[in-house]
Formats: structure tokens, sequence, C-alpha cells
């Protein structure tokens, strides 16, 4: 059954099939995880802008969340950044990883 070993973590992508663009997270528990991106999604108050305005603008079913791989817990971190730059979802025209600060900090431009 999906989510339920303690050592093992889910690799899963949200994609827009209108644009392309992807999220990719990683989770132990698969389907708490899409539950909880649902339910931000569905009431307008996901974390990650980008991906809300793309659901507004596309509806609900234009969106797919699946399961691309498996981890452990202790490589959790450094799967989750290969799955992202494989679908380079940390650049804002491919994905919803771009404003991930654990992989990708925002440089300040100096003024």
């Amino acid at each position: 059954m999906l989510g339920k070993s303690t050592d093992t973590c889910f690799v899963y992508v949200i994609e827009c099939s209108c644009n392309k663009k992807r999220y990719v997270g990683v989770t132990k528990h698969i389907e708490n995880r899409r539950l909880a991106h649902l339910y931000a999604l569905r009431s307008g108050r996901h974390c990650n802008k980008a991906l809300q305005s793309d659901f507004n603008s596309y509806g609900e079913n234009n969106f797919y969340f699946s399961v691309i791989g498996t981890t452990t817990v202790k490589d959790r971190s450094q799967s989750e950044k290969r799955w992202i730059e494989k679908y380079k979802s940390h650049l804002e025209e491919y994905g919803y990883n771009f404003h991930d600060q654990k992989f990708y900090p925002r440089v300040k431009k100096q003024t």
C-alpha cells in the first residue's frame, strides 16, 4: 500500500496539461500530501502562487498528480533535487519549483 512504509518516500509531480509546467515534491505519505495540495488549491490558498494562479486559470481537470519515483528518507532531498533538475521545474518557464529556497536560493539584486 502506498505511503505506509516508514523508510520509503515518494517523489511526485503535479503537472499542468495546458502548459506542461511541473511541480516536484517528496513525501512519506503520498495520499495525504495529494489531498493537502488539492485542498489548498481548491480553497485558493496554496503557498506556491504560480501553481495557484495556473490552477485558477486552467482548472482542476488540467492538473495531474503522479508518483514518479521512490527514495529513502535519508536520500529524499537529493532525489527531489535530481527530479527537479531533470524536469527543469526550478526554471519558471518549465515549472513551479523556482521558488524553492532549499535548493535554489534567490540572489538579491544589488542596487
